[in-house]
């Protein structure tokens, strides 16, 4: 028995081994902070090679494909804020924004050019009507913060890796920088809508945009929508303006739509068209796994984003993805960090697709216990991100995980571990970590 059991272990060392190997010829090139399935761990220490901005936006990191090396001209493109920069600043900058798209930037968009381009309201209305940039803006012009988040924000963390067991979860593999909180201007769709008549029956909006495939082709990347509802709540907006300039062409010239709280696939880019609805939208990425979760939770695993929900036996059940999750990220001490000093200031931002963050607590031995932070900023207006600080006094030397983890005004924490595995990996919102290494000499407290 003593020789099958020597046999068995050099068996399943030949078979890690071989593991390693294969996982060596996919990994990023960088190496990752130590993981222990939340997302937030599985960020390059800060400085480490192998992160590549898009051109103009020094501040964001392309995400690569497993197996491949960033490429900041791929199309479509898309990357992250980089970590260590997300929740420095109260407005994110446009060169730290995170970029989401499904094909190639409008056109229209790169040229900078107007000419011919107008916005269609039409469907269950009482006058179809197309709106020139000089009619919109006739309307009251409003400027709010809104925090942007991907549905797939977190995403990386869904573990463990090999997809046959729950991981990953198939899409962008985004840790924690696809959002960003930029103070948008334009007017409210309620105002727009209202001025061509809602036919009683109208319930859901659909939008049309003006980007292309990576072929350049006519199809339809992605129309979505919402319900009328969430139109007509006095707070989603048309925007033309981002943090005080025309919107740039890749976050969606001339014109995008705002429904804050909701994911960045609801806010659609480079609009031409509104379509009014009697039903709910049935448009590209409406359908399937797109921007779904399951309706019961699942088992990791148990299903897969190539086969659609309604081919499953039974049939699974989803539901667009709304209101998205309550959140709080760490911006300082930065990650892998050593410090000489016991005591440390924890600072960092916090949000909720609810609306308003009521509470952030801190914990330094791995979420045991928790003390809430010694401040907590009020938000310019509901969905914009808030400021939090922390002044802790760690009880010795060595190593320590300091946790954030954030409470909204409808109740709901913030999960320790990446919640309710879906197979496109949406609404992971787990907490953040940061590693801290106190030094045994000197030790200042």
């Amino acid at each position: 028995s003593n020789m099958g059991a020597r046999v068995a272990g050099r068996v399943i060392g030949a078979v890690l081994a071989v593991v390693a190997v294969v996982a060596g010829q996919v990994a990023p090139p960088y190496n990752d902070c130590p993981a222990e399935g939340v997302a937030q761990n599985e960020l390059p220490c800060p400085g480490t090679p192998g992160d590549v901005p898009l051109p103009g936006k020094p501040g964001t990191r392309v995400l690569p494909l497993p197996g491949m090396k960033p490429d900041p001209n791929a199309c479509p493109q898309n990357a992250e804020g980089k970590p260590e920069l997300l929740g420095l600043h109260d407005v994110t900058p446009v060169e730290n924004f995170y970029v989401r798209n499904h094909g190639a930037v409008s056109k229209r968009a790169t040229s900078g050019s107007l000419d011919g381009w107008q916005l269609q309201i039409d469907g269950f209305v009482d006058t179809p009507t197309n709106f020139t940039m000089a009619e919109l803006r006739k309307f009251p012009q409003y400027s709010r913060q809104y925090v942007l988040e991907c549905a797939g924000n977190g995403r990386h963390g869904y573990r463990p890796g090999n997809l046959a067991q729950g991981g990953p979860a198939s899409g962008n593999q985004w840790t924690i920088g696809a959002a960003g909180n930029a103070n948008w201007t334009g007017v409210l769709l309620k105002d727009v809508l209202e001025s061509v008549g809602l036919a009683e029956s109208a319930s859901y909006i659909a939008w049309y945009a003006d980007d292309k495939d990576c072929g350049d082709t006519d199809a339809d990347l992605i129309s979505r929508g919402f319900s009328l509802d969430k139109a007509m709540d006095g707070h989603t907006m048309l925007v033309f303006e981002m943090n005080g300039a025309p919107i740039p062409a890749i976050h969606g010239w001339p014109l995008r739509v705002f429904a804050p709280g909701y994911p960045g696939a609801a806010q659609g880019k480079w609009l031409t068209r509104i379509w009014v609805r009697d039903q709910v939208h049935d448009g590209a990425k409406m359908g399937g796994w797109a921007y779904r979760m399951p309706t019961i939770p699942m088992f990791a695993g148990a299903a897969n984003s190539t086969l659609p929900p309604a081919n499953y036996t039974p049939p699974i059940e989803t539901e667009i993805i709304t209101k998205l999750g309550v959140r709080a990220i760490i911006t300082a001490p930065p990650r892998c960090h050593t410090t000489g000093s016991s005591t440390v200031m924890v600072e960092g931002r916090a949000w909720s697709g609810a609306g308003n963050v009521t509470s952030v607590a801190v914990s330094y031995d791995q979420g045991m216990t928790w003390s809430e932070t010694d401040t907590l900023s009020a938000p310019v207006n509901r969905w914009a991100w808030q400021k939090w600080s922390k002044k802790l006094v760690l009880p010795s030397a060595g190593a320590f995980r300091i946790m954030a983890r954030a409470t909204d005004e409808e109740g709901r924490v913030q999960p320790l571990i990446t919640p309710g595995w879906n197979p496109k990996g949406y609404m992971s919102n787990a907490v953040m970590n940061v590693d801290v290494s106190v030094t045994l000499n000197p030790l200042v407290r």
